[in-house]
């Protein structure tokens, strides 16, 4: 129970930060992040959609939004955003982790080729990975 109020509490504190600080896109995503891992992917998405009309160029928030697709089961959104997320990421931070959550993309879609070809480049920019890689291969094969 401490557990679980420590976690709502953040929840709410994350969300109240995030309403009187607008402007700050790490903040409304991490609000966003909070609101899909609570069940509300709707208002998440409506908050991610809001934050990319504002930082057209944050690739967090199109790989936030393309994660919440493929969890949905929407694999034409979640490629959509997904690339997008790719193609505006400026770290290799945010490179593998487009290039990961693609691999994945492509692993639910059953496409190996596909998938062995995003988890090399997840890989290139970030050798770490490859445990995470193994698992999920695991889990969705």
């Amino acid at each position: 129970d401490k557990e679980r109020e420590w976690l709502y509490s953040h929840f709410k504190t994350t969300q109240s930060i995030a309403a009187a600080i607008p402007d700050d896109r790490k903040i409304q995503l991490r609000a966003a992040i909070m609101l899909a891992n609570f069940g509300s992917n709707d208002d998440a998405v409506r908050k991610l959609e809001q934050l990319l009309q504002q930082h057209p160029d944050f690739a967090d928030a199109y790989l936030t939004l393309g994660s919440i697709h493929l969890y949905r089961g929407n694999m034409d959104q979640a490629a959509q955003y997904l690339q997008k997320s790719l193609s505006a990421a400026r770290t290799e931070k945010e490179r593998a982790s487009a290039n990961f959550k693609l691999g994945e993309l492509a692993l639910v879609q059953h496409d190996s080729a596909v998938a062995d070809s995003r988890f090399a480049e997840a890989l290139h920019d970030n050798p770490k990975l490859d445990v995470s890689i193994q698992k999920l291969r695991e889990t969705i094969h």
